[in-house]
């Protein structure tokens, strides 16, 4: 009791004076009473303690420390220096419940210094509970977005997506954007990858991203080739279409059946592709065939029926069937000439409606 203030002292005396000495007792619950300042110094003297209890020899009193402390919330901030250097503890199991509670807690602006000096830690384990803590800090603060942008670029690929993970999780500050761009360069597809989801959860129209993920389009990395693809879907631009166009060319198959599925998602926009999926078709093996016999009847039906019908006589069943479906969409969607077009091909194979 010899840490109790004097301040709590003092309530206590009045509350003695006014006989209501029988809460303390435990006669009546003390989570049931109204007075907000008693409840405020009883949790002051519970942090306090649990302070102690961090620094015991028993293991297991330590973790039940940082679970007892992850449950008071932000009522527990005068326990953050103490948690922060906790993330170094021996014990695997105290070191996880110090993280969970300095991530209930959020710690402030002024915890940032004692967390960079535990992130110089080698252990990777505590380098990357430091950077999940950082995403807990207020994200706008510039303070943290620095903080961030050096962790986005350590020597160490966990380290990084860690940060990349956090960064997509609780910041959307443009000023994150220039490490976020050298981070889609990183040699790990998983940084990469986060890193494009970032500037686009940031900015999806932003101009920067359109020019990243295109240079992307030249990586190595067949993951981050096809996911800056399918990104590019998503943003309407002339650049980028013929971006698309180009990829049409590659010799990856995985990469070429990508391209002529995004210029399918693009639809009607995407018109000025259609010789060139025209061309890709008669050159490429079944599996992109059918995809682009699928995407050029979302951009034009009516350029498509020439294809639809070639595709009718290929050799691969996958193809000839995926001829028909769109067939049918066109009969069904074009009640006009185009419709009655693609009915009469449909007649001529015995296939109904």
């Amino acid at each position: 009791m010899k840490n109790i203030s004097k301040e709590i002292v003092n309530v206590l005396q009045k509350l003695l004076l006014t006989g209501l000495v029988t809460l303390l007792c435990g006669q009546v619950p003390l989570s049931s009473q109204t007075n907000p300042e008693l409840d405020k110094l009883v949790r002051e003297f519970e942090v306090i303690d649990l302070i102690e209890k961090l620094q015991d020899e028993n293991w297991r009193t330590r973790r039940d420390a940082a679970k007892a402390l992850a449950s008071m919330g932000k009522d527990a901030r005068p326990a953050v220096s103490i948690l922060i250097k906790t993330l170094r503890d021996k014990n695997k199991e105290v070191r996880k419940n110090a993280l969970l509670a300095l991530l209930f807690i959020k710690p402030r602006e002024e915890s940032l210094p004692t967390l960079m000096e535990v992130f110089t830690d080698p252990d990777i384990t505590i380098k990357t509970s430091v950077v999940h803590v950082l995403g807990s800090i207020i994200p706008k603060l510039q303070a943290t977005i620095s903080a961030l942008t050096g962790v986005l670029s350590d020597k160490n690929k966990y380290v990084r997506r860690a940060a990349v993970e956090t960064v997509l999780e609780n910041v959307k500050t443009r000023s994150i954007i220039p490490a976020l761009v050298q981070a889609v360069s990183d040699r790990d597809s998983y940084v990469s990858i986060t890193a494009i989801k970032c500037l686009v959860r940031i900015d999806p129209k932003e101009k920067v991203l359109a020019s990243v993920l295109i240079k992307t389009l030249g990586d190595k990395d067949r993951k981050k080739r096809i996911f800056a693809i399918e990104t590019l879907a998503k943003i309407e631009s002339e650049t980028v279409l013929l971006a698309l166009i180009q990829t049409l060319e590659d010799g990856d198959e995985a990469i070429v059946y990508t391209a002529v599925k995004a210029l399918g998602e693009i639809g009607e926009k995407a018109k000025i592709a259609i010789p060139h999926l025209v061309k890709t078709f008669e050159n490429q093996s079944s599996f992109v065939k059918e995809q682009v016999v699928r995407s050029l009847g979302k951009i034009s039906a009516e350029v498509a029926l020439p294809t639809l019908v070639q595709a009718l006589n290929d050799e691969d069943c996958d193809v000839k069937r995926s001829a028909v479906e769109v067939l049918r969409q066109i009969s069904r969607n074009n009640r006009g000439d185009l419709g009655i077009q693609a009915q009469k091909t449909l007649d001529k194979l015995n296939i109904n409606k």
